[in-house]
């Protein structure tokens, strides 16, 4: 188990996330986790 501290994502980060998918929606065709690095990959593509 790994437990990921806050923020995974920085507030510029998230804003940046959130202007590109203001107006699309999104599907996430892939989610990985690395215990390693803590990190946490989307991906995703218009819908």
């Amino acid at each position: 188990m790994v437990k990921l501290k806050p923020p995974v994502v920085s507030t510029a980060q998230l804003q940046g996330i959130q202007s590109v998918a203001r107006n699309r929606q999104y599907v996430v065709d892939e989610i990985q986790f690395n215990s390693q690095q803590r990190t946490v990959t989307i991906l995703a593509k218009p819908y």
